[in-house]
């Protein structure tokens, strides 16, 4: 059996996020992934077929850059799906520019309108908020 065999056995049911996991958007996108994978794959389509679809789906439920948040988020949802390969390395390349592009963005934004960039990231926050 080769290793994309075996890859295959794996993801016929979700993998489960730790509980410590707490980035709402990466659980919409692999919600997201794997509905399309399912879908795809009950149709009968081809692996490759399934895979590119299920990889679409990904990338659309990512979050908008529209906030330093969101652009946050977008970045969080664009490494996990490199690490898991749903995004793949033509795509990845071109959405880093993207966020680098927005990131740039939403500071000289913040600058004009006179108000601080928020710095801390909701891990920080929520730390602080448990105290």
């Amino acid at each position: 059996m080769n290793p994309f065999d075996v890859r295959r056995k794996i993801l016929k049911e979700p993998i489960d996020l730790p509980l410590a996991f707490d980035c709402p958007a990466i659980v919409r996108c692999c919600d997201a992934w794997y509905r399309a994978f399912q879908s795809a794959e009950s149709r009968g389509l081809a692996t490759a077929s399934t895979w590119l679809r299920a990889n679409e789906a990904y990338r659309n439920a990512m979050p908008p850059l529209n906030s330093p948040e969101n652009i946050r988020d977008f970045v969080a949802c664009l490494t996990h799906g490199m690490i898991i390969n749903a995004i793949v390395d033509p795509f990845s390349a071109k959405l880093l520019k993207v966020v680098a592009l927005a990131a740039q963005i939403a500071r000289d934004t913040s600058k004009v309108a006179g108000t601080p960039a928020p710095k801390r990231s909701r891990a920080v926050k929520a730390t602080q908020a448990g105290r």
